[in-house]
């Protein structure tokens, strides 16, 4: 469907920690930007994408991540929660509502639903 017939705006939810940036967990000032991804977040937006920041971090360290994309160019619609558009329409739940999850911890279910109970209990994945 051509982006601009669409009834609504493309939303993409992007986590922040091995995904916007690498190696800044839990210090992000040890960490460096996914360029590749915050380019594209950038074009997507500049073609009428809703970008919002879907992250487990609050508070001081939040604000931290938020910054740290700001350094880089990316700005948010929205942080841990809907974009105003949403919200107007009724959707403001926990979860945002987004078109698209962008996470490094994400996994397609058919993928999921493929793997054996072994291999599901080998992607647990260290805190730090």
């Amino acid at each position: 469907m051509d982006h601009e017939r669409r009834e609504s705006k493309l939303i993409i939810a992007v986590d922040f920690d091995d995904t916007l940036c690498y190696n800044g967990f839990p210090d992000i000032s040890k960490g460096f930007p996914n360029g590749h991804l915050i380019l594209k977040l950038r074009k997507l937006q500049e073609r009428g994408a809703d970008i919002i920041l879907f992250t487990c971090r609050k508070d001081k360290s939040l604000e931290e991540a938020v910054d740290f994309c700001t350094k880089n160019d990316l700005r948010f619609d929205a942080v841990n929660s809907n974009t105003p558009e949403m919200i107007s329409k009724g959707f403001d739940s926990v979860k945002p509502y987004a078109d698209i999850y962008i996470d490094d911890r994400s996994i397609d279910p058919v993928v999921f639903e493929s793997l054996g109970l072994d291999e599901i209990m080998d992607l647990k994945t260290p805190l730090m």
